[in-house]
């Protein structure tokens, strides 16, 4: 499931805009109105883009999640704060990826 939700900067409770629970196999919001993509080099996952949800959806029949794969740039991220590569490799393997989760000047560890 996935919520976007607005919290009023002075604290309280947020509003939420559109929720998803992917169990109708689209990516419309099941509330509210959105819509939910791909970015930064992330895609649909190569076993299909739905896949089977979690066993704690109370949605009866129609459970399934959103199966999508990380950007090229964000798994070098992950290998950088593991320790099996550097930051310069990332840039140089990653050099047209313009969209990773991580913008350059933010901290990926």
């Amino acid at each position: 499931m996935a919520v976007l939700t607005v919290l009023p900067s002075g604290g309280g409770t947020g509003e939420v805009i559109a929720q998803w629970d992917f169990n109708n196999g689209t990516l419309n919001p099941s509330t509210g109105s959105g819509s939910a993509g791909y970015t930064g080099g992330t895609t649909a996952n190569a076993q299909g883009e739905f896949a089977s949800g979690s066993s704690s959806d109370p949605t009866l029949g129609d459970n399934l999640a959103w199966n999508t794969s990380t950007s090229l740039r964000d798994d070098g991220f992950r290998h950088l704060r593991e320790g099996h590569t550097t930051m310069e490799e990332i840039l140089r393997v990653t050099k047209d990826d313009t969209f990773g989760q991580f913008a350059l000047g933010e901290s990926a560890l």
